[in-house]
């Protein structure tokens, strides 16, 4: 369940959703400790390694099962690329760590399918290849596994953002030398420095010697004064570093002034783009903010998380608006719960999930529908460079879910809502020449009869439409930008769909413009 991308856990009060994230959290050090190749060798070895558990574990055992005295035991599954062949090396598809009750762990591994007694002498393996410890240990160093070493180094470097979030200081100022010992003691929240402690980093990087981290302090507040539609923003410490100043459209606020989503807003982006986690783990995203900023939130935090994010919520809406992946916490006789998300299709059914009316109070008078998630995030980037992102609703399709023949009753239903519906689709054709298929001619069709302007794109898909400096800025010199009609999974060095809006957002309005993609955005803008 652990992709690239953003990945949503959905489910009611207690079901376990929170627990899910913070278990990533309590064991970070784990995470750290296996993806140093020596440590992992030691442990399959059949021998213990320490483990330490954060500050907030007050006591380990809480960490354990209460009504009885197993060890804790996890497993983890690896999915690498290709398949394991008869003549070739072998891989780790599997590593399950036992945990006693005694801050200690150890480990086992499945290869190829067969679990390995690992304090045999000699290790048989199914196709012929026989491996001593010392072979073994030799292989876990090889790159063949480096994908396992990679995935526990980023799961050791996430951040996890709990659902209690504020930066404001009401400790009384006391001598120097007490100040700093409650600073470093109580003055953070999990990963996120909170109160005066926060107050002082933020002065520490807008006004310090590093010129780097001053830069990243006016990029922060361009974010914010972007996405709260402020003419001009300025963010200051106070002197006493008790609270923060805030210079809004030429007026002066205290930050226990404004509201509490401006200030979670402050508090966390800065707190993450300071860190530059692998995976960002957040609790409720959706709190103190009104539904227009919601998935704002949620992509400019990730921009500053190289894998992805996790994120706990009771919003389905917002989940199935954002999320590649969404996986439902349930409670269970037996605990926990976690499967796989049905998403259903029923497009007005999505609409009351995101409470439709809720947004339209608060400025959102279009609805646009697109292929899917993936595309919501990029378009939401490309309607940004218009100033025109918090006018439009947008809906995933769920590619041929609904754009096929048989979807004109649900867009019907779309249309007593609102009268201003759009959709844009891919034409995911492999040529120029080629007849668009059978089933988005015939969804095409459909918004006709009922109204809906519904503009295919010229190019195969979205991705088509970057230029090689915005592929480049993102992916690095060996990328390069997809011809028209190119799959990107037939591209030689291609990258995850979930990628797009990173790309989209290093286009330029100009650059967009000069497509039918950018007309047709214009055209709505207008």
């Amino acid at each position: 369940m652990i992709r690239k991308g953003f990945t949503a856990f959905i489910g009611v009060n207690n079901s376990g959703k929170s627990s899910l994230l913070k278990f990533f959290y309590e064991f970070r050090s784990l995470f750290a400790s296996l993806s140093n190749p020596s440590n992992l060798v030691n442990t399959l070895s059949g021998n213990s390694q320490d483990l330490n558990f954060p500050r907030e574990v007050l006591y380990p055992q809480e960490v354990f099962c209460n009504t009885n005295d197993r060890p804790l035991t996890i497993e983890f599954y690896f999915l690498p690329e290709g398949e394991i062949g008869k003549d070739s090396l072998p891989i780790i598809q599997e590593i399950k760590v036992v945990i006693p009750r005694n801050n200690s762990y150890t480990t086992f591994i499945t290869i190829n399918n067969q679990k390995l007694n690992i304090k045999q002498e000699n290790i048989n393996l199914d196709n012929g290849i026989i491996l001593n410890i010392k072979k073994l240990g030799e292989l876990i160093a090889s790159v063949d596994i480096s994908y396992i070493l990679a995935e526990f180094k980023h799961l050791s470097k996430t951040l996890y953002i709990g659902p209690f979030r504020n930066a404001i200081s009401v400790l009384p100022i006391l001598h120097p030398s007490v100040m700093n010992d409650i600073d470093n003691q109580y003055l953070s929240y999990f990963d996120i420095n909170v109160g005066r402690a926060f107050i002082r980093q933020w002065r520490q990087f807008k006004t310090g010697a590093d010129r780097n981290r001053s830069i990243a302090t006016l990029e922060l507040t361009d974010d914010i004064k972007r996405i709260f539609s402020f003419e001009q923003l300025e963010i200051n410490s106070s002197n006493d570093d008790q609270s923060m100043q805030l210079f809004i459209n030429r007026k002066v606020y205290n930050l226990s002034e404004i509201g509490s989503g401006l200030a979670q807003f402050i508090l966390v982006i800065v707190n993450v783009a300071i860190q530059n986690p692998s995976y960002i783990l957040i609790d409720e995203p959706e709190l103190n903010l009104n539904p227009v900023l919601q998935l704002d939130f949620l992509t400019t935090l990730a921009k500053y998380a190289s894998q992805g994010m996790l994120f706990a919520t009771h919003s389905i809406g917002l989940a199935r608006a954002s999320a590649e992946y969404i996986y439902t916490v349930r409670q269970t006789s037996q605990g926990s719960e976690v499967s796989e998300y049905e998403k259903n299709s029923s497009l007005p059914e999505l609409l009351g999930e995101l409470s439709f009316s809720t947004y339209r109070e608060f400025g959102f008078d279009k609805v646009l529908l697109v292929e899917g998630p993936s595309e919501i995030k990029t378009i939401q980037q490309f309607l940004r460079k218009y100033k025109q992102d918090h006018h439009f609703l947008l809906l995933p399709l769920g590619g041929s879910a609904l754009i096929n023949a048989t979807s004109k009753s649900e867009l019907e239903e779309i249309k007593r809502i609102s009268d201003k519906i759009f959709a844009l689709i891919d034409s995911e054709r492999l040529s120029a020449d080629e007849a668009l298929g059978a089933e988005r001619q015939a969804f095409i069709t459909n918004c006709q009869e009922i109204g809906i302007n519904c503009h295919v794109l010229n190019y195969r898909a979205t991705e088509n439409y970057f230029t090689d400096k915005a592929v480049k800025l993102v992916k690095g010199d060996n990328y390069s930008a997809l011809q028209p009609y190119e799959k990107l999974e037939n591209a030689r060095y291609g990258w995850r769909k979930s990628e797009n809006w990173r790309i989209a957002k290093e286009m330029t309005l100009d650059e967009l413009e000069l497509t039918d993609f950018g007309q047709f955005l214009k055209s709505l803008c207008c």
